[in-house]
């Protein structure tokens, strides 16, 4: 439901472009000026985590990209995470048909692939500006341990979810055999009432869909834990497939009462942190009447892992590696992995669970024939696989979007094996 134009460009150059200083590292839900912008954009530097926050004035807003778009480097590409993933889809299954719901402007319509389908184009494009940095680049005293980006945006369609009629319209003439609901994290910055109306709705659309057709909810990066915990609470027992990055699976937990929510998360979480975690998510709603949830996948810079109920969804320890691998090559932006460019950054040997005795007494050695690693904890089997690193990425957003689209092909439509 979400699409727009991504302006990238060096997050540094803009905040020097704009008279900003290096000052504190507090998190903002709403970005009200200038020095909110710089306090996350510090933030995200020093904890190396992607985040996204709205901006609440639509004149400052449109300023700054003013601003971005004098920046030498800056350059325009498809943004939205459901026009990244409708994107990966179009370009890796050749006989596919992709339907796009969401503001489609001129200049995202001029960048989409020619078999997606927008059944209604917009008169302007929304703008997200995507502030990157890389490894080893510094603001003030702060140096970037890993390259990553700042989103910022001011998205008035988006946030509105005003396609939504228009999705539920054209599901019933398109009959989809996979449908993906992202965007919602836009909504943020709206009232409660608004909020649960609107997740109301996205409920009820889901339920006129045929049980054999499955349904991926994207996350995205969100500070409002009680948003967080009413968006689970309201679409997870009726969505087949999660997706999420380290962020937004500690906002889970948070928001439900989960494990390991007091740990250290800077930087990349241990895997037996997250294998707990997505034990105890997919546990719990197994044991919700109803639910559909049965495929939860993690991707992070250094790993990918999915947790699936034994026997729901085909072909996922090819799918796991398949995702992971194009993390490599969406960051490199090369068609083929150069192994002078990535490295590993997966340890030798590692537990899997921190709560469970039996596991927690053993440890998995990383086989660099057999990447993929796979292991089980009662009814739910685990797939971990490594990213291939990009040691000079030239790509940061947009990575989890194409990787949690790779795995759900690879994991109903495409039956190759590695």
């Amino acid at each position: 439901l979400n699409a727009n134009v991504d302006l990238i460009l060096p997050g540094v150059d803009l905040l020097h472009q704009l008279g900003a200083k290096p000052n504190a590292t507090r998190d903002h839900s709403i970005l009200q000026n200038i020095n909110d912008v710089q306090d996350c954009f510090s933030r995200s530097i020093k904890t190396c985590s992607a985040a996204e926050r709205s901006m609440e004035s639509r004149q400052l807003y449109q300023q700054i990209v003013t601003a971005a778009e004098k920046i030498e480097r800056a350059r325009y590409h498809i943004g939205g995470n459901a026009a990244l993933l409708g994107e990966t889809i179009a370009n890796i299954l050749p006989n596919s048909s992709v339907l796009l719901v969401g503001p489609v402007g001129p200049r995202l319509k001029s960048l989409l692939h020619p078999r997606i389908q927008v059944p209604v184009i917009a008169n302007e494009d929304e703008v997200h500006l995507i502030l990157e940095y890389e490894r080893g680049e510094k603001w003030g005293d702060m140096e970037a341990s890993c390259a990553n980006r700042f989103i910022m945006s001011n998205d008035i369609a988006n946030s509105n979810l005003q396609s939504i009629e228009t999705f539920a319209e054209n599901l019933k003439v398109f009959r989809p055999d996979l449908v993906v609901v992202s965007g919602l994290h836009l909504m943020e910055s709206k009232p409660k009432e608004f909020r649960m109306q609107q997740l109301k709705a996205m409920k009820e659309i889901l339920h006129t869909l045929p049980s054999r057709t499955p349904v991926h909810l994207e996350l995205a990066s969100m500070a409002d834990i009680n948003f967080v915990r009413d968006i689970v609470q309201s679409l997870l027992p009726h969505i087949n497939s999660l997706g999420l990055n380290e962020q937004e699976l500690q906002s889970v937990s948070r928001a439900l009462n989960g494990p390991h929510t007091q740990e250290d998360w800077t930087g990349t979480p241990e895997i037996a942190l997250v294998g707990d975690i997505l034990y105890w998510l997919l546990h719990k709603y197994d044991q919700v009447k109803d639910s559909k949830l049965s495929r939860i996948h993690f991707h992070s810079l250094t790993y990918h892992m999915v947790a699936q109920l034994t026997g729901t969804w085909d072909n996922s320890l090819t799918a796991t590696g398949a995702a992971a691998r194009l993390a490599g090559l969406r960051a490199c932006d090369k068609p083929e992995i150069d192994p002078d460019d990535v490295e590993l950054q997966l340890p030798p040997a590692f537990i899997v669970s921190l709560n469970n005795a039996t596991l927690r007494r053993s440890a998995i050695v990383y086989n660099p024939r057999k990447p993929v690693s796979k292991w089980i904890r009662h009814n739910i089997e685990m797939f971990l696989s490594p990213v291939l690193v990009c040691t000079k990425p030239k790509k940061t957003v947009g990575l989890g979007d194409a990787i949690s689209a790779t795995g759900l092909l690879y994991s109903k439509f495409i039956k190759s094996v590695i």
